[in-house]
């Protein structure tokens, strides 16, 4: 148990010092897939017991449901400060400083390569629609038929779908991951022409598309995630 009590102190100084860091929350114990303010230890679910008996870690709001990220409270800070030399404390932080800047390095790489390929992929189909376009129409003329009837509106399926997922018991507005709304839809579209409604959507006021605010590497199933202006839009809500 001594040994165990040995290793706290250290976890916990580590770990304020990368809450108060971190600006939009981290989750308390590290996982397979996200690391976490404590390693999924003895000593570090006891270190993090320590810190939320003592106040100095407080819940976020998560981007994603039954979630907790936690970030370091004033009564925390104090206690780092009182217990590590400010010289450690200015080490750590701009450590923790050339990490974010390297990550924030890397994704604007990943978004310059997204943005590049979305105008790629806008010049193709703006080649090959008009032919698409063209082969539809002439059977439904051939018919008899005076206009082109099109397909099942998805930007209005999509709009539903939202409008179900709003609805809670308790009332409280829910951003729907776009993988989820995805799936919900009764026939799956290509996921360009789910991306192309979803930017119709939110260009005409209807939907909100919000950003994922944690690393890119974290991100599951990040090919349903579209590029939105500078954001990476991964969660949608109805207006």
């Amino acid at each position: 148990m001594l040994l165990v009590a040995d290793k706290v102190s250290p976890l916990i100084l580590e770990a304020l010092a990368h809450a108060a860091a971190e600006a939009h929350g981290t989750p308390l114990l590290s996982s397979k897939n996200e690391s976490g303010l404590f390693p999924n230890t003895t000593a570090g679910k006891v270190a993090a017991k320590k810190c939320l008996d003592e106040r100095w870690l407080s819940v976020v709001r998560s981007p994603k449901p039954a979630r907790e990220l936690y970030l370091a409270t004033a009564t925390g800070l104090e206690y780092l400060l009182a217990e590590q030399q400010p010289k450690q404390v200015l080490e750590d932080f701009l450590r923790v400083l050339e990490d974010r800047q390297r990550e924030l390095a890397e994704l604007r790489t990943t978004t310059a390569r997204m943005a590049d390929g979305i105008e790629s992929l806008r010049g193709i189909i703006a080649r090959v629609l008009p032919q698409v376009t063209a082969a539809k129409l002439v059977p439904a003329m051939a018919g008899g038929g005076d206009s082109w009837e099109p397909e099942s509106d998805l930007n209005e399926e999509i709009a539903g779908k939202l409008a179900e997922w709003a609805e809670t018991p308790t009332g409280i507005t829910r951003d729907c991951p776009l993988p989820e709304l995805y799936r919900s839809l009764n026939e799956a579209p290509t996921l360009g022409a789910f991306h192309d409604a979803l930017r119709s959507l939110h260009s005409e006021g209807r939907v909100y598309l919000h950003p994922w605010t944690g690393p890119l590497y974290a991100m599951p199933e990040p090919a349903w995630a579209l590029l939105v202006g500078h954001e990476i839009a991964y969660y949608a809500s109805l207006r």
